[in-house]
Protein backbone atom coordinates (compact mmCIF):
# COMPACT_ATOMS: atom_id res chain seq x y z
CA UNK A 1 0.00 0.00 0.00
CA UNK A 2 1.54 3.19 -0.95
CA UNK A 3 0.94 5.69 1.94
CA UNK A 4 1.33 9.39 2.90
CA UNK A 5 1.59 10.41 6.50
CA UNK A 6 0.11 13.45 8.24
CA UNK A 7 1.69 15.56 11.73
CA UNK A 8 1.35 15.24 14.37
CA UNK A 9 3.87 12.08 14.35
CA UNK A 10 3.32 11.47 17.87
CA UNK A 11 2.93 13.31 21.05
CA UNK A 12 5.44 15.05 22.68
CA UNK A 13 7.59 17.89 23.36
CA UNK A 14 11.78 18.71 22.69
CA UNK A 15 11.82 15.82 20.25
CA UNK A 16 15.28 14.29 19.43
CA UNK A 17 16.01 11.71 16.38
CA UNK A 18 19.76 10.02 15.49
CA UNK A 19 19.84 8.21 12.68
CA UNK A 20 21.91 4.75 12.80
CA UNK A 21 23.10 2.35 10.29
CA UNK A 22 19.44 0.22 11.16
CA UNK A 23 16.90 2.89 11.06
CA UNK A 24 16.21 5.70 13.28
CA UNK A 25 16.51 6.26 16.89
CA UNK A 26 14.24 8.23 18.90
CA UNK A 27 14.74 9.20 22.59
CA UNK A 28 12.36 11.18 25.15
CA UNK A 29 11.69 11.35 28.37
CA UNK A 30 8.86 8.76 29.74
CA UNK A 31 6.29 10.53 30.70
CA UNK A 32 6.01 10.58 34.63
CA UNK A 33 8.23 8.10 34.81
CA UNK A 34 12.25 9.49 35.79
CA UNK A 35 12.99 7.56 32.68
CA UNK A 36 14.45 8.03 29.59
CA UNK A 37 13.35 5.95 26.62
CA UNK A 38 14.70 5.42 23.29
CA UNK A 39 12.16 4.32 20.06
CA UNK A 40 13.87 2.26 17.37
CA UNK A 41 12.00 2.11 14.13
CA UNK A 42 12.96 2.06 10.50
CA UNK A 43 10.70 4.88 9.28
CA UNK A 44 10.95 8.29 10.32
CA UNK A 45 7.56 9.04 10.05
CA UNK A 46 7.33 6.53 13.25
CA UNK A 47 8.66 5.99 16.62
CA UNK A 48 8.17 2.66 16.35
CA UNK A 49 9.34 -0.06 20.17
CA UNK A 50 10.24 1.87 22.86
CA UNK A 51 13.03 0.64 25.16
CA UNK A 52 13.67 2.47 28.56
CA UNK A 53 17.24 2.59 29.01
CA UNK A 54 17.24 4.39 31.96
CA UNK A 55 16.12 5.05 34.86
CA UNK A 56 16.90 8.08 37.31
CA UNK A 57 17.64 7.28 41.29
CA UNK A 58 15.41 8.30 43.77
CA UNK A 59 17.29 11.21 44.68
CA UNK A 60 19.93 13.30 43.74
CA UNK A 61 21.39 15.74 41.13
CA UNK A 62 19.37 14.61 38.19
CA UNK A 63 16.45 12.32 40.03
CA UNK A 64 12.98 14.29 38.14
CA UNK A 65 12.75 16.48 35.40
CA UNK A 66 15.02 14.66 32.89
CA UNK A 67 14.31 17.22 30.09
CA UNK A 68 15.19 17.05 26.39
CA UNK A 69 17.32 14.02 26.23
CA UNK A 70 19.69 13.99 23.11
CA UNK A 71 20.90 10.86 21.37
CA UNK A 72 24.45 11.09 19.62
CA UNK A 73 27.12 8.72 17.88
CA UNK A 74 30.70 9.69 18.04
CA UNK A 75 33.35 7.84 17.25
CA UNK A 76 31.91 4.21 17.69
CA UNK A 77 29.97 5.24 20.86
CA UNK A 78 26.41 6.40 21.83
CA UNK A 79 25.54 9.02 23.94
CA UNK A 80 22.59 10.24 25.79
CA UNK A 81 22.59 14.05 27.04
CA UNK A 82 19.66 15.30 29.20
CA UNK A 83 18.76 18.00 31.73
CA UNK A 84 18.03 16.44 35.42
CA UNK A 85 16.80 18.39 38.41
CA UNK A 86 17.46 17.74 42.09
CA UNK A 87 13.38 17.49 42.09
CA UNK A 88 10.23 17.64 39.98
CA UNK A 89 7.87 20.93 39.17
CA UNK A 90 8.73 24.64 37.88
CA UNK A 91 9.78 26.36 41.23
CA UNK A 92 12.84 23.64 40.74
CA UNK A 93 13.53 23.91 37.32
CA UNK A 94 16.29 26.81 38.13
CA UNK A 95 18.15 23.72 39.51
CA UNK A 96 18.52 21.85 36.09
CA UNK A 97 22.09 20.57 35.25
CA UNK A 98 23.40 18.90 32.15
CA UNK A 99 24.23 15.08 32.28
CA UNK A 100 25.41 12.65 29.91
CA UNK A 101 25.06 8.83 29.72
CA UNK A 102 27.30 6.78 27.48
CA UNK A 103 27.21 3.32 25.77
CA UNK A 104 27.98 0.95 22.75
CA UNK A 105 24.58 0.86 21.45
CA UNK A 106 22.12 3.05 20.96
CA UNK A 107 19.65 0.74 22.91
CA UNK A 108 22.02 0.44 25.61
CA UNK A 109 23.16 -0.92 28.45
CA UNK A 110 24.23 2.77 29.41
CA UNK A 111 26.61 4.21 32.30
CA UNK A 112 25.99 6.05 35.46
CA UNK A 113 25.03 9.80 34.43
CA UNK A 114 28.05 11.50 34.04
CA UNK A 115 27.67 15.46 35.07
CA UNK A 116 29.02 18.25 32.78
CA UNK A 117 30.94 21.11 34.46
CA UNK A 118 29.62 23.94 33.06
CA UNK A 119 30.34 26.49 35.47
CA UNK A 120 30.71 30.25 34.84
CA UNK A 121 33.22 32.30 37.16
CA UNK A 122 33.21 29.17 39.57
CA UNK A 123 29.86 29.07 39.50
CA UNK A 124 27.00 26.73 38.75
CA UNK A 125 24.28 27.87 36.71
CA UNK A 126 20.98 26.48 35.23
CA UNK A 127 22.27 24.46 32.18
CA UNK A 128 19.18 22.60 29.65
CA UNK A 129 18.88 21.62 25.81
CA UNK A 130 22.18 20.78 25.66
CA UNK A 131 23.38 20.01 22.20
CA UNK A 132 26.39 18.89 20.33
CA UNK A 133 29.00 19.26 17.70
CA UNK A 134 31.92 17.12 16.74
CA UNK A 135 34.57 19.32 14.99
CA UNK A 136 37.41 16.43 14.81
CA UNK A 137 38.02 13.35 16.62
CA UNK A 138 38.53 14.96 20.27
CA UNK A 139 37.45 19.02 19.47
CA UNK A 140 33.52 19.26 20.47
CA UNK A 141 31.26 22.33 21.35
CA UNK A 142 28.31 21.88 24.00
CA UNK A 143 25.68 24.27 23.04
CA UNK A 144 23.44 24.71 25.87
CA UNK A 145 20.76 27.18 27.76
CA UNK A 146 21.75 28.86 30.48
CA UNK A 147 20.19 32.30 32.64
CA UNK A 148 21.47 35.04 32.78
CA UNK A 149 19.53 36.24 36.36
CA UNK A 150 21.26 40.09 36.59
CA UNK A 151 19.04 40.44 32.78
CA UNK A 152 16.15 37.89 33.64
CA UNK A 153 17.41 36.84 30.31
CA UNK A 154 17.26 32.65 28.87
CA UNK A 155 20.39 32.93 26.66
CA UNK A 156 22.60 30.28 24.72
CA UNK A 157 26.19 29.25 26.35
CA UNK A 158 28.69 27.16 24.46
CA UNK A 159 32.13 25.16 25.99
CA UNK A 160 34.84 23.30 24.79
CA UNK A 161 35.18 19.74 25.10
CA UNK A 162 37.80 17.31 24.69
CA UNK A 163 35.55 14.01 25.05
CA UNK A 164 32.10 13.81 24.77
CA UNK A 165 31.80 13.71 28.14
CA UNK A 166 34.46 16.12 29.48
CA UNK A 167 34.25 20.04 29.56
CA UNK A 168 37.56 21.50 29.05
CA UNK A 169 37.19 24.88 29.16
CA UNK A 170 34.86 28.07 30.76
CA UNK A 171 31.35 28.56 28.78
CA UNK A 172 31.06 31.46 26.89
CA UNK A 173 27.75 33.23 26.27
CA UNK A 174 27.08 33.41 22.70
CA UNK A 175 23.48 34.70 22.58
CA UNK A 176 21.19 36.58 23.93
CA UNK A 177 17.67 37.75 23.28
CA UNK A 178 17.69 40.62 21.15
CA UNK A 179 15.39 40.39 18.46
CA UNK A 180 11.58 41.66 19.33
CA UNK A 181 10.49 38.13 18.21
CA UNK A 182 12.37 36.38 20.38
CA UNK A 183 11.02 37.65 23.53
CA UNK A 184 13.47 36.99 26.79
CA UNK A 185 14.20 33.71 25.28
CA UNK A 186 16.75 31.68 23.33
CA UNK A 187 16.58 27.66 23.96
CA UNK A 188 16.75 24.61 22.08
CA UNK A 189 20.56 24.59 19.77
CA UNK A 190 20.61 22.69 17.34
CA UNK A 191 23.87 22.76 15.34
CA UNK A 192 24.55 22.36 11.87
CA UNK A 193 27.45 21.36 10.26
CA UNK A 194 28.02 21.47 6.52
CA UNK A 195 30.64 20.92 4.06
CA UNK A 196 32.67 22.81 6.64
CA UNK A 197 30.38 25.44 7.73
CA UNK A 198 28.49 25.93 10.82
CA UNK A 199 25.01 27.00 11.59
CA UNK A 200 22.73 26.97 14.90
CA UNK A 201 19.13 26.57 15.09
CA UNK A 202 17.75 27.76 18.16
CA UNK A 203 13.87 28.53 19.39
CA UNK A 204 12.80 31.62 20.52
CA UNK A 205 10.31 32.78 22.71
CA UNK A 206 7.96 30.86 25.22
CA UNK A 207 7.43 27.41 24.17
CA UNK A 208 3.96 27.71 25.74
CA UNK A 209 2.79 30.57 23.28
CA UNK A 210 1.74 30.65 20.31
CA UNK A 211 4.50 33.09 19.07
CA UNK A 212 7.31 30.08 19.42
CA UNK A 213 9.48 30.08 16.62
CA UNK A 214 12.71 28.53 15.14
CA UNK A 215 16.00 31.45 14.42
CA UNK A 216 19.17 30.62 13.01
CA UNK A 217 22.65 32.02 14.23
CA UNK A 218 25.68 31.33 11.61
CA UNK A 219 29.49 31.33 12.36
CA UNK A 220 31.29 33.14 9.84
CA UNK A 221 34.53 31.95 11.01
CA UNK A 222 34.47 28.00 12.28
CA UNK A 223 38.21 28.67 13.13
CA UNK A 224 36.58 31.42 15.97
CA UNK A 225 34.09 29.49 16.47
CA UNK A 226 34.34 30.20 20.21
CA UNK A 227 34.10 34.13 19.46
CA UNK A 228 30.91 35.35 20.37
CA UNK A 229 32.03 37.94 17.63
CA UNK A 230 32.43 35.44 14.55
CA UNK A 231 28.77 34.65 14.89
CA UNK A 232 25.61 36.70 13.38
CA UNK A 233 21.96 36.02 13.78
CA UNK A 234 19.22 36.23 10.90
CA UNK A 235 17.08 39.39 11.11
CA UNK A 236 14.14 37.20 11.04
CA UNK A 237 12.51 33.49 12.10
CA UNK A 238 12.69 30.51 9.47
CA UNK A 239 10.08 28.99 10.76
CA UNK A 240 6.10 30.19 12.46
CA UNK A 241 3.09 29.98 12.99
CA UNK A 242 1.00 29.28 10.42
CA UNK A 243 -2.43 27.92 10.39
CA UNK A 244 -3.09 24.98 13.09
CA UNK A 245 0.98 24.64 13.45
CA UNK A 246 0.72 27.51 16.48
CA UNK A 247 4.10 27.80 18.37
CA UNK A 248 6.52 25.90 16.47
CA UNK A 249 9.92 25.63 17.78
CA UNK A 250 12.61 23.14 19.18
CA UNK A 251 13.88 20.80 16.44
CA UNK A 252 16.72 18.84 15.35
CA UNK A 253 17.51 18.06 11.31
CA UNK A 254 18.20 14.57 9.98
CA UNK A 255 18.34 12.60 6.68
CA UNK A 256 16.01 10.41 5.08
CA UNK A 257 15.94 6.51 4.89
CA UNK A 258 18.01 6.48 1.75
CA UNK A 259 19.80 9.90 2.13
CA UNK A 260 18.51 12.65 -0.51
CA UNK A 261 16.53 14.44 1.60
CA UNK A 262 17.08 16.24 4.90
CA UNK A 263 13.79 16.46 7.27
CA UNK A 264 13.37 18.78 10.47
CA UNK A 265 11.62 17.33 13.53
CA UNK A 266 10.13 19.44 15.57
CA UNK A 267 7.34 20.27 18.02
CA UNK A 268 4.35 22.51 17.99
CA UNK A 269 1.21 22.75 20.35
CA UNK A 270 -2.44 21.95 20.45
CA UNK A 271 -3.49 25.34 21.32
CA UNK A 272 -2.98 29.16 21.88
CA UNK A 273 -3.23 29.21 25.80
CA UNK A 274 -1.07 32.58 26.76
CA UNK A 275 -1.16 31.58 30.40
CA UNK A 276 0.83 29.39 32.69
CA UNK A 277 0.84 26.31 33.24
CA UNK A 278 -0.81 26.25 30.05
CA UNK A 279 0.01 25.67 26.57
CA UNK A 280 2.04 22.60 26.93
CA UNK A 281 0.36 20.18 25.16
CA UNK A 282 2.98 19.79 22.52
CA UNK A 283 3.02 17.66 19.20
CA UNK A 284 6.12 16.50 17.10
CA UNK A 285 5.80 17.04 13.49
CA UNK A 286 7.38 16.45 10.25
CA UNK A 287 8.80 18.98 7.78
CA UNK A 288 11.09 18.83 4.41
CA UNK A 289 14.33 20.78 4.51
CA UNK A 290 16.01 22.60 1.17
CA UNK A 291 19.12 24.54 1.60
CA UNK A 292 19.79 28.04 0.68
CA UNK A 293 23.82 28.69 0.23
CA UNK A 294 24.78 25.40 1.78
CA UNK A 295 24.50 26.63 5.34
CA UNK A 296 20.74 28.07 5.96
CA UNK A 297 17.94 25.62 5.99
CA UNK A 298 14.80 26.39 4.00
CA UNK A 299 11.53 25.10 5.44
CA UNK A 300 8.92 26.77 3.69
CA UNK A 301 4.66 26.69 5.09
CA UNK A 302 4.79 23.75 7.82
CA UNK A 303 2.34 20.94 6.52
CA UNK A 304 -1.00 21.43 8.22
CA UNK A 305 -2.05 19.09 11.29
CA UNK A 306 -4.29 16.27 9.60
CA UNK A 307 -3.07 16.96 6.08
CA UNK A 308 -1.30 14.32 3.62
CA UNK A 309 1.84 14.54 3.16
CA UNK A 310 4.58 12.40 0.92
CA UNK A 311 7.08 10.54 3.17
CA UNK A 312 10.77 11.02 2.99
CA UNK A 313 12.68 9.28 0.43
CA UNK A 314 12.99 6.04 0.73
CA UNK A 315 10.18 4.82 3.02
CA UNK A 316 8.89 1.34 2.28
CA UNK A 317 5.08 0.90 1.29
CA UNK A 318 2.85 -1.24 4.01
CA UNK A 319 2.76 -4.60 3.69
CA UNK A 320 -0.58 -6.30 3.71
CA UNK A 321 -1.34 -7.23 6.85
CA UNK A 322 -1.30 -11.23 8.32
CA UNK A 323 -4.30 -12.73 10.03
CA UNK A 324 -3.95 -12.19 13.95
CA UNK A 325 -5.90 -13.38 16.92
CA UNK A 326 -4.04 -11.47 19.97
CA UNK A 327 -4.86 -11.30 23.56
CA UNK A 328 -3.95 -7.60 24.64
CA UNK A 329 -1.78 -7.35 27.37
CA UNK A 330 2.08 -7.20 28.24
CA UNK A 331 3.70 -9.16 25.40
CA UNK A 332 1.41 -7.25 22.70
CA UNK A 333 1.89 -3.90 23.60
CA UNK A 334 4.75 -3.71 20.88
CA UNK A 335 2.66 -5.09 17.92
CA UNK A 336 0.67 -0.89 18.35
CA UNK A 337 2.24 2.18 17.49
CA UNK A 338 0.86 4.70 20.25
CA UNK A 339 -0.21 8.10 18.80
CA UNK A 340 -0.85 9.59 22.75
CA UNK A 341 0.08 12.62 24.86
CA UNK A 342 3.07 12.43 26.52
CA UNK A 343 3.54 14.52 29.11
CA UNK A 344 1.16 11.91 31.03
CA UNK A 345 1.31 8.30 30.75
CA UNK A 346 -2.24 6.95 29.42
CA UNK A 347 -1.79 3.75 28.08
CA UNK A 348 -0.83 0.69 30.44
CA UNK A 349 -0.97 -2.92 30.27
CA UNK A 350 -1.12 -6.05 32.13
CA UNK A 351 -1.39 -9.73 32.00
CA UNK A 352 -4.93 -9.32 30.50
CA UNK A 353 -5.44 -6.25 28.97
CA UNK A 354 -4.41 -2.87 27.27
CA UNK A 355 -5.70 -0.34 29.00
CA UNK A 356 -5.80 3.54 27.59
CA UNK A 357 -7.05 6.37 30.00
CA UNK A 358 -8.36 8.59 27.14
CA UNK A 359 -10.23 10.56 30.01
CA UNK A 360 -6.91 12.10 31.38
CA UNK A 361 -6.85 14.51 28.38
CA UNK A 362 -9.77 13.84 26.46
CA UNK A 363 -9.33 16.26 23.50
CA UNK A 364 -6.37 14.22 22.32
CA UNK A 365 -8.20 10.77 21.30
CA UNK A 366 -5.33 8.05 22.24
CA UNK A 367 -5.47 6.02 19.80
CA UNK A 368 -3.34 2.06 19.24
CA UNK A 369 -2.56 1.50 15.59
CA UNK A 370 -1.27 -2.28 14.52
CA UNK A 371 2.33 -1.39 12.95
CA UNK A 372 3.65 -1.46 9.25
CA UNK A 373 0.66 -3.49 7.70
CA UNK A 374 -3.15 -2.39 6.02
CA UNK A 375 -5.93 -4.55 5.46
CA UNK A 376 -8.34 -4.81 3.07
CA UNK A 377 -11.43 -7.27 2.82
CA UNK A 378 -11.25 -8.73 6.08
CA UNK A 379 -13.18 -9.99 9.69
CA UNK A 380 -11.77 -7.85 12.68
CA UNK A 381 -13.22 -8.43 16.33
CA UNK A 382 -12.11 -6.24 19.28
CA UNK A 383 -13.43 -7.38 22.90
CA UNK A 384 -13.20 -4.46 25.09
CA UNK A 385 -14.54 -3.19 28.52
CA UNK A 386 -15.78 0.36 28.96
CA UNK A 387 -14.60 1.88 32.24
CA UNK A 388 -15.47 5.40 32.43
CA UNK A 389 -19.31 7.21 33.05
CA UNK A 390 -18.73 9.24 29.67
CA UNK A 391 -16.86 9.36 26.55
CA UNK A 392 -16.41 6.53 24.32
CA UNK A 393 -13.97 3.72 22.68
CA UNK A 394 -13.42 1.17 20.19
CA UNK A 395 -12.10 0.02 16.98
CA UNK A 396 -10.25 1.97 14.43
CA UNK A 397 -10.09 0.62 10.85
CA UNK A 398 -9.50 1.71 7.22
CA UNK A 399 -7.24 4.44 8.38
CA UNK A 400 -4.45 5.64 6.45
CA UNK A 401 -3.41 8.78 7.73
CA UNK A 402 -2.76 8.04 11.92
CA UNK A 403 -1.52 10.99 13.44
CA UNK A 404 -1.26 12.28 17.40
CA UNK A 405 -4.85 13.98 17.87
CA UNK A 406 -8.54 13.28 18.33
CA UNK A 407 -9.61 14.27 14.71
CA UNK A 408 -5.86 14.77 13.25
CA UNK A 409 -6.60 10.85 11.34
CA UNK A 410 -8.31 9.68 8.42
CA UNK A 411 -10.58 6.89 8.49
CA UNK A 412 -13.52 4.97 10.47
CA UNK A 413 -14.09 4.53 13.78
CA UNK A 414 -16.60 2.05 15.51
CA UNK A 415 -17.10 3.26 19.66
CA UNK A 416 -19.54 2.56 22.47
CA UNK A 417 -20.10 4.13 25.45
CA UNK A 418 -21.44 2.59 29.01
CA UNK A 419 -24.66 3.74 28.26
CA UNK A 420 -24.83 1.71 24.91
CA UNK A 421 -24.98 3.66 22.70
CA UNK A 422 -23.18 3.00 19.34
CA UNK A 423 -21.76 4.49 16.30
CA UNK A 424 -19.85 4.52 13.09
CA UNK A 425 -17.96 7.89 12.85
CA UNK A 426 -15.19 9.05 9.73
CA UNK A 427 -13.21 11.40 10.12
CA UNK A 428 -10.96 13.27 7.01
CA UNK A 429 -8.12 14.34 9.71
CA UNK A 430 -10.04 17.71 10.26
CA UNK A 431 -12.73 16.65 11.92
CA UNK A 432 -14.88 13.81 13.04
CA UNK A 433 -18.72 12.91 11.50
CA UNK A 434 -20.91 10.27 12.63
CA UNK A 435 -22.59 8.35 9.96
CA UNK A 436 -24.88 6.17 11.80
CA UNK A 437 -25.67 5.25 15.54
CA UNK A 438 -27.61 2.87 17.25
CA UNK A 439 -28.70 2.71 21.40
CA UNK A 440 -28.23 -0.83 22.78
CA UNK A 441 -28.68 -1.94 26.70
CA UNK A 442 -25.77 -3.13 28.14
CA UNK A 443 -23.28 -2.46 30.68
CA UNK A 444 -20.05 -1.68 28.70
CA UNK A 445 -18.84 -5.06 27.70
CA UNK A 446 -18.62 -4.93 24.17
CA UNK A 447 -17.75 -7.83 21.24
CA UNK A 448 -17.68 -5.03 18.05
CA UNK A 449 -17.47 -6.61 14.95
CA UNK A 450 -16.52 -5.21 11.78
CA UNK A 451 -16.84 -6.55 8.47
CA UNK A 452 -14.96 -5.15 5.24
CA UNK A 453 -15.54 -6.61 2.16
CA UNK A 454 -14.67 -4.24 -1.37
CA UNK A 455 -16.41 -0.99 -0.30
CA UNK A 456 -18.79 -2.35 2.20
CA UNK A 457 -18.13 -2.47 6.06
CA UNK A 458 -20.80 -4.32 8.13
CA UNK A 459 -21.10 -3.79 11.37
CA UNK A 460 -22.04 -6.08 14.85
CA UNK A 461 -22.08 -5.36 18.75
CA UNK A 462 -22.50 -8.79 20.61
CA UNK A 463 -23.63 -10.25 17.51
CA UNK A 464 -26.35 -8.00 16.39
CA UNK A 465 -26.19 -6.40 13.04
CA UNK A 466 -25.85 -2.36 13.93
CA UNK A 467 -24.97 -1.04 10.91
CA UNK A 468 -24.46 -1.66 7.18
CA UNK A 469 -22.32 1.12 5.13
CA UNK A 470 -21.46 0.98 1.74
CA UNK A 471 -18.07 3.46 0.75
CA UNK A 472 -17.40 5.23 -2.37
CA UNK A 473 -14.44 3.43 -2.94
CA UNK A 474 -12.60 -0.29 -1.47
CA UNK A 475 -11.94 0.27 2.08
CA UNK A 476 -8.44 -0.09 3.44
CA UNK A 477 -5.93 0.89 5.56
CA UNK A 478 -4.41 -0.14 8.85
CA UNK A 479 -6.30 -0.99 12.31
CA UNK A 480 -6.21 -0.36 15.87
CA UNK A 481 -7.60 0.80 19.05
CA UNK A 482 -9.04 4.22 20.29
CA UNK A 483 -10.49 6.22 22.73
CA UNK A 484 -12.89 9.26 22.35
CA UNK A 485 -12.63 10.85 26.04
CA UNK A 486 -13.19 7.66 27.78
CA UNK A 487 -11.00 4.78 29.62
CA UNK A 488 -11.23 1.46 28.32
CA UNK A 489 -9.59 -2.08 28.77
CA UNK A 490 -8.86 -3.77 25.11
CA UNK A 491 -9.04 -7.47 25.45
CA UNK A 492 -8.99 -9.11 22.70
CA UNK A 493 -8.38 -8.11 18.83
CA UNK A 494 -8.77 -10.74 16.41
CA UNK A 495 -8.06 -10.13 12.24
CA UNK A 496 -8.52 -12.82 9.90
CA UNK A 497 -9.56 -12.68 6.25
CA UNK A 498 -13.12 -12.82 4.63
CA UNK A 499 -14.50 -16.29 3.18
CA UNK A 500 -16.22 -15.25 0.32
Amino acid sequence: MAYTFSNPVYGGQDPFVCKGDDGYYFVAEKAGSGSIEVFHSDRLTRRGVSHIVYRAEESGESSADLWAPELWHFNGKWYIYYAGASRAGQEYWCTHRMFVLEADHPLGPYSSPVKLDLRTGGREQMAIDGSVLQLAENDFVIFYMGRDEERELNCLYMARMDSPTHVCGEPVLLSAPELPWESDINEGPFPIYRNGRVSLLYAANAAHLPEYCLGLQICDDPSRIMDPGAWHKLPEPLLTRSGNVIGPGHGCIVSSPDGTEDWLLYHSKFDHDYTLPGGWNRVANLLKVTWKDDVIPVFGEPHQLGAPVTPPSGEADLPEGNDIDLRLGEECIGCFEAYTYSREDTVWTSDHCIRIDGSIWPDFGDKLILREAFYGDCDILLELHNISGSGKAGLLFGVDLPAAGAVHWRGFGVFGDRAGHVELVRSDGSRIETIKKKHLINEGEWKLEVRVSGCTAQITADGEILFTYRNTKPITGQTGLGTLGGDAEFRKLKISGVQR
